[in-house]
């Protein structure tokens, strides 16, 4: 976990910078997780109009991601540096794709011993009936994938890091953050599955210098996700 990563503290010459777009990116995402709160007492409605559900959130998580940008760029980094300029910065390499794999290995593992304590609860908010709504699943699901990772690991790592002074604090911190946004409506072993998550995805970032291993990894977990559901309960 010492490894050098642009994403972290850099060096003297271009050490990141503090910037408040961290603070208003966590305000934004607090504006859509605290109506989870006066609803968390009754499983998660399924939605009256799937389709336009599925377009409203990939313009929440693009909305995000744009802000997560200019924050990366006010801390003095491109966005560029989030990934490895030194193997290939405009697509994933096999080393990143292996990662991905070893992710998903590692999900499934810890998944299967935490169901043993408490089922999973199935998510209703973006079930799929339809082979519509599962293509706009799917569409949401990749979307997540990077947009999730470069705000949490490309910006909140770096800043939490730069504010704690200390890696492994801030990786826990953003991964406890990933948890608790992604919803009040989980129960206690779909939000340790996804603390679980933040800890791995930004442990491949740090470990490959590159945010493509936790992008490569993510987008599979979500794409398996949303179409198990969709075959298994249509």
């Amino acid at each position: 976990m010492s490894a050098t990563l642009a994403i972290s503290l850099p060096d003297n010459s271009t050490k990141t910078r503090w910037t408040w777009i961290t603070v208003l990116l966590l305000c934004y995402h607090l504006l859509f997780f605290l109506p989870t709160l006066r609803h968390s007492s009754h499983p998660a409605q399924e939605l009256k109009y799937p389709v336009l559900g599925r377009t409203f959130v990939l313009l929440i998580q693009w909305l995000g991601f744009y802000i997560a940008w200019r924050g990366i760029r006010a801390s003095q980094h491109g966005f560029a540096d989030l990934f490895d300029k030194q193997r290939s910065p405009n697509r994933p390499t096999w080393d990143d794709c292996k990662d991905g794999f070893a992710i998903i290995f590692l999900a499934i593992v810890v998944n299967l011993a935490l169901a043993h304590f408490q089922p999973f609860v199935r998510s209703n908010f973006l079930h799929s009936y339809t082979l519509v709504q599962y293509s706009f699943g799917l569409l949401v699901a990749i979307s997540a994938g990077i947009t999730e990772e470069v705000t949490y690991r490309g910006l909140f790592l770096s800043q939490l890091r730069l504010l704690t002074h200390n890696l492994r604090l801030a990786i826990f911190l953003q991964a406890a953050l990933f948890s608790l946004f992604h919803g009040f409506q989980q129960n206690l072993t779909l939000a340790l599955s996804r603390f679980f998550y933040g800890i791995v995805f930004a442990f491949f970032a740090l470990r490959r210098n590159s945010l493509w291993p936790a992008i490569v990894g993510h987008v599979m977990i979500d794409v398996f996700a949303a179409t198990f559901q969709y075959f298994k309960y249509r």
